[in-house]
């Protein structure tokens, strides 16, 4: 998109939302959990008006606008009909996370480096690395699958020194590269707290996390009440194709009110009666509230274009509804984590009974039928699901949990 259209785009959103009745965000709100990852309640919804659309009902109830019209396919964002029966979809299965740098226990160090959608870049880094460091002979190079993506992984050393000493070396090559901690029970696995359906949440660290799922365009806040696990959900808008926001592992690393929005050389080329910088104020996309991602130039910011949440619209940012945000950075400390990952398949437990959410994959990363029975043996819960069921899900991808089996 070019920059012209793109402040055409901001016009013609900002329109909209002037066309549309007046309504008060209502957030979801925060849901604490035990050992079920499955929170939240499903509404139903009658249009009692020919003026109410999809789209002010995201607004209005804190969904995106991929959740809203998901949810409802076949039903027109913007006039649907009087009396038409619509999902509110308030009802979510928490990510599956896997957090590498995290690690408070295990003996021995490795590196890692990369987070490959396609299998042929990490190969060329894994080449790059076996032909750079052949006289440094790390007692393994391999690349591995994680969540979705390739990454190259370096060393297995009892001593953190000398793993610091290799990250150096490679870091020169590979900026992006970060030392792990493994398991000596399992060495090659590396050791990883995580959430899921087959561990409890009451063994994960407990410290505050932001995790975000850029295939359903949701971020989680993670937050520890006493021995008490709080999830509060938000909609977001991520980076476009071509500018897509990263996966990885990060921290807070300011909180910023106010922001100063710089615009980028590549924004500025060809126009140049565009500002070089835009202070804080309604013209200001960055919002009034922002928080920054280490080891990125990526912010966690508010917007002025409340049209772009559940869209990919940016360049490689995070936006979030002005109310959102706000709550979000006063619920946040600098040097909470961040976890970015990418999961258009979740799997669930609730009662004892698995659920499965599937959206879709705009990666086009895998088969997604046989992606959920991997995921679900893996659980070893694909003997208790009801298979028409799950093929439905999938078929479907409406982005709200299914229940895989009648409850007894």
């Amino acid at each position: 998109m070019t920059i012209k259209n793109h402040f055409f785009s901001i016009v013609l959103a900002c329109l909209m939302i002037l066309c549309l009745p007046q309504q008060t965000l209502s957030f979801g709100g925060t849901y604490f959990l035990s050992n079920d990852n499955v929170f939240g309640v499903g509404k139903e919804y009658i249009i009692s008006d020919d003026k109410e659309t999809l789209v002010e009902l995201a607004i209005k109830h804190d969904l995106g606008y991929n959740e809203i019209t998901d949810a409802n396919p076949g039903v027109d964002p913007w006039y649907p009909e009087k009396g038409k029966s619509v999902l509110i979809p308030s009802c979510w299965i928490l990510p599956s996370v896997e957090s590498f740098d995290l690690v408070t226990s295990g003996e021995l160090y490795t590196i890692q480096t990369g987070s490959f959608i396609s299998r042929k870049w990490a190969q060329r880094q894994f080449n790059l690395l076996e032909k750079k460091l052949k006289s440094v002979k790390p007692d393994y190079l391999r690349i591995e699958k994680k969540m979705g993506f390739y990454v190259v992984r370096i060393g297995r050393f009892k001593d953190k020194l000398i793993a610091k000493k290799l990250l150096r070396k490679v870091k020169a090559l590979l900026p992006e590269a970060f030392i792990l901690k493994i398991s000596s029970k399992k060495e090659i696995s590396i050791t990883k707290n995580r959430i899921s359906s087959s561990n409890h949440l009451k063994n994960f660290e407990k410290s505050n996390y932001v995790v975000l799922n850029l295939a359903e365009l949701r971020l989680y806040l993670l937050k520890w009440f006493d021995e008490r696990l709080s999830v509060t959900a938000f909609p977001v808008g991520i980076g476009v194709e071509g500018s897509e926001t990263p996966t990885g592992s990060y921290k807070i690393g300011q909180k910023l009110k106010d922001p100063v929005w710089t615009i980028p050389e590549s924004f500025r080329n060809g126009y140049s009666e565009l500002p070089s910088v835009v202070p804080p104020g309604p013209d200001n996309p960055l919002g009034k509230y922002a928080l920054s991602l280490s080891r990125s130039q990526y912010l966690i910011h508010g917007t002025n274009e409340p049209l772009g949440i559940g869209r990919r619209v940016s360049h490689g940012c995070i936006r979030m509804y002005p109310e959102d945000i706000k709550r979000l950075y006063s619920m946040v400390e600098i040097g909470d984590k961040v976890i970015i990952t990418y999961q258009p398949i979740k799997i669930g437990i609730k009662d004892n009974i698995p659920y499965i959410e599937v959206h879709r994959d705009y990666l086009n990363n895998s088969n997604q039928l046989q992606e959920a029975i991997d995921l679900l043996k893996g659980r070893d819960l694909f003997d208790k699901i009801n298979s028409s069921i799950l093929y439905k899900a999938v078929r479907e991808k409406k982005g709200i949990p299914v229940k895989l089996r009648q409850q007894q």
